[in-house]
């Protein structure tokens, strides 16, 4: 947590900045767990996770299923999503290759309830929700590469690419919201700081 005017340095009007990193890769060759969660409405998530590294290579990466069909009828939902990592550091530079994955092929929408059907049943769904089969599916798959290299002693260069897909249908009561994108964006910057010194001597 960074608070403070040390903050506005990561946006304005916050009070503070929660910062979030991955771990590093293990540093074993191979490393694998497994994971699983359950919960009320027939939740249930598995987890596997990997990685390893080997001399200046390293990678690490997840993925999971979840299932759930939701407290209130009508409110079924399967998600899979996937990560990727790898690193290699070839001479002085640093490339990391990143990718990930979202398949959601179900996830029903139960709509709003009206305060006497809440009082009532709060479980049943919102009936035009279930006769236009109000939902959402999504797929989306993102790819990151990036480029690190140290340069005039404590300053770095960077450079970094990325390209990616995302497919929304989302049907309402009112109307279906769809999306097909396609993105893709390149940058690089660097910064460096240099220490220049003047002596005078005097005989």
């Amino acid at each position: 947590m960074i608070r403070g005017s040390a903050s506005a340095l990561y946006g304005n009007a916050s009070g503070g900045v929660i910062d979030l990193r991955s771990v590093d890769a293990p540093a074993a060759p191979f490393v694998v767990q497994a994971r699983s969660f359950a919960g009320a409405s027939a939740l249930r998530r598995y987890v596997a996770l990997f990685g390893g590294s080997e001399g200046a290579m390293a990678y690490q990466g997840n993925i999971g299923r979840t299932v759930s069909d939701g407290f209130r009828q009508y409110a079924h939902q399967r998600l899979t999503n996937a990560f990727a990592r790898g690193t290699a550091t070839v001479g002085k530079t640093e490339i990391a290759l990143v990718g990930l994955g979202l398949d959601m092929p179900l996830a029903e929408n139960p709509g709003a309830l009206t305060r006497a059907q809440v009082d009532s049943s709060p479980e049943q769904p919102d009936r035009p929700s279930v006769q236009k089969r109000a939902r959402k599916t999504v797929h989306q798959v993102q790819l990151g590469l990036s480029l690190h290299r140290p340069v005039l002693g404590d300053g770095e260069f960077v450079a970094q690419g990325f390209g990616g897909t995302r497919t929304l249908f989302n049907p309402l009561t009112f109307a279906v919201v769809g999306v097909d994108r396609q993105q893709s964006g390149a940058g690089g910057a660097s910064h460096a700081s240099v220490e220049f010194r003047i002596c005078f001597e005097s005989a």
